[in-house]
C-alpha cells in the first residue's frame, strides 16, 4: 500500500488573492486577519496558526476567534485575548475510539501560538476496553455536535 500526500500549501484562491508567503497565509495570530491584506480574515489549512494542527475543528475554533475580533472591531472595541481549542476523535472500530485534545494560546512575547501547558491530552496507549469504548461513543456525540456547530 501507498499513502501518496502531495505537498502541502494554501488553497489556489489565497495565492490568486495575494494573501500568501511561500505556501502559506500569514495572519495577525490575535485575530486571523491577513497580514497582508486588511479586512480579510484567514483560517483552517490555508493559514500559518504555528502548533495549530490543520485540522476541521482548529478551523471552526479559529473561524469562531475572527467572528468574536470582527465583531469587536466594527463595534470599536479592543480585541479580546485569544485562546483555540482542537479536539480530535477517531473510530478505530464500532467499540474502539481515540481522541486528542489541546488548548492553544497566544504567547505575545514571541507572537505565535502556542500549545497551552498541561492543557490536553491523548487516550492512553493502555486504556482499558471500557475507556476505549467510551471514547467511541464520545466520538458518535463529538461528530454530532461539530457538524451541528460548523453547517448549522
Amino acid at each position: 500500500m501507498i499513502n501518496f500526500i502531495p505537498p502541502q500549501k494554501a488553497a489556489e484562491l489565497a495565492f490568486d488573492m495575494d494573501l500568501t508567503e511561500g505556501n502559506w497565509c500569514p495572519v495577525n495570530r490575535a485575530t486571523m486577519e491577513s497580514s497582508r491584506h486588511n479586512n480579510i480574515y484567514v483560517i483552517g489549512d490555508s493559514c500559518i496558526a504555528d502548533v495549530m494542527p490543520k485540522s476541521g475543528f482548529s478551523a471552526n475554533s479559529q473561524a469562531k476567534l475572527a467572528a468574536v475580533q470582527i465583531i469587536r472591531n466594527l463595534r470599536g472595541q479592543d480585541p479580546v485575548e485569544p485562546a483555540w481549542s482542537n479536539v480530535c476523535f477517531s473510530r478505530v472500530n464500532v467499540e474502539y475510539g481515540v481522541s486528542i485534545a489541546d488548548i492553544f494560546r497566544l504567547d505575545r512575547a514571541t507572537n505565535r501560538i502556542i500549545l497551552t501547558p498541561d492543557s490536553g491530552g491523548v487516550s492512553p496507549l493502555n486504556a482499558s476496553h471500557q475507556f476505549n469504548r467510551m471514547e467511541a461513543l464520545y466520538q458518535e456525540a463529538w461528530i454530532e455536535n461539530f457538524v451541528a456547530d460548523s453547517f448549522g
